[in-house]
């Protein structure tokens, strides 16, 4: 068994809410006709990894950035999100400053370009360190290498000696973990931390990120495409469309039964090695031009659809027994049903309560 299927409460002091995010929407321009996220709602847990899926533009990144305040001037942002019992929308951006990099981190994707091309690695862990934290240099120089064994990064010396061309890919990602990590974050924002890595270092990078949350219960907001590494990965899981959750729950089971039709969509978009041929689904983007004014967001592309699907959904509750999910779908039930496994949404909407509703 592979040390990322060590998914136990007790390995990880799961518990503490970290981040709450609360009916979010961002808005890029005041003159925009549509809102790039709206109504998001989602939770990070300390010794938890929260996986965010959806195809691009859906609403992923736009999110993070929102919780880490480095959105583009004249961005409009609604809603809530609050570090601990601390609310950081609208925070100066020298208070900002006292939470970001230093209580939240960001990894971002494409790390060969996020790190600094003309600065050898210890210089540019010794400038994050720094801004968040005073000590002699052999302080200094003692968090940084022990933030690179956190990463599991060997021959030190040669690392921090490197550029970052001279590193492979992998080794540039779990550098961007250190340098994350660095300062003693206890939130993790990952935007497609394993993008461009071949499967052998995708995988490994993937045990490292597990590991260290085991060892300092961190909480971590995964954002990926690849519902692979999710599965592989993440303990709960948010289904981002158009800007909106469609669907959260424990990872595994909404992996293993879709309740919305666009999860399912995704999942069966999924290349297989055996098995009968599988029809794909229709996703043509052609359709995402479409409004669909106060209805269904997804209806347009969706076999499901039906007269009803013109009210727009909240997210509703499964019944008992489904693991708390949730689900913005009038017609989950035949969703399910397809799968084999017969379940109904409850007529009970969620709203905006913290806890990953939206």
């Amino acid at each position: 068994m592979s040390s990322l299927d060590s998914r136990s409460d007790s390995a990880h002091g799961v518990g503490e809410t970290l981040v709450t995010v609360s009916d979010l929407s961002v808005r890029f321009a005041r003159a925009a006709t549509a809102d790039a996220v709206r109504g998001v709602s989602l939770n990070v847990q300390a010794g938890r990894i929260a996986g965010v899926a959806g195809e691009s533009g859906s609403g992923k990144t736009a999110t993070a950035l929102a919780m880490m305040g480095l959105l583009p001037r004249g961005t409009v942002v609604g809603g809530s999100v609050r570090y601990r019992d601390r609310e950081l929308l609208g925070l100066r951006e020298k208070e900002m400053r006292t939470v970001r990099g230093r209580r939240i981190a960001m990894v971002f994707q494409e790390t060969v370009t996020a790190l600094n091309p003309v600065l050898r690695i210890e210089e540019q862990l010794a400038m994050a360190v720094r801004a968040h934290s005073k000590g002699s240099r052999g302080e200094l120089q003692k968090t940084i290498r022990r933030s690179l064994e956190d990463v599991q990064l060997a021959d030190a010396d040669r690392v921090l000696s490197s550029y970052p061309h001279e590193l492979s890919g992998g080794m540039c990602q779990r550098v961007m973990i250190a340098m994350a990590l660095a300062c003693g974050s206890e939130v993790l924002i990952a935007d497609e931390p394993t993008t461009a890595l071949d499967v052998s270092v995708q995988h490994d990078v993937l045990v490292v990120l597990r590991e260290v949350v085991a060892a300092r219960h961190l909480g971590v907001l995964f954002i990926s495409h690849d519902l692979a590494v999710i599965n592989e990965l993440c303990d709960d899981l948010y289904v981002f469309y158009r800007g909106e959750v469609v669907e959260h729950g424990p990872a595994q089971q909404v992996i293993e039964r879709p309740a919305h039709p666009y999860t399912a969509a995704l999942l069966a978009c999924l290349p297989r090695l055996h098995g009968e041929h599988i029809r794909m689904p229709d996703l043509s983007s052609a359709d995402l031009l479409s409004e669909q004014g106060s209805g269904c967001r997804f209806a347009a592309r969706c076999e499901f659809a039906r007269a009803q699907c013109q009210t727009h959904p909240d997210l509703l509750e499964l019944d008992a027994g489904s693991g708390g999910r949730l689900v913005r779908c009038w017609r989950a039930g035949e969703v399910l049903s397809r799968a084999g496994e017969p379940q109904q949404a409850s007529t009970q909407s969620v709203g905006t309560t913290p806890g990953g509703e939206a």
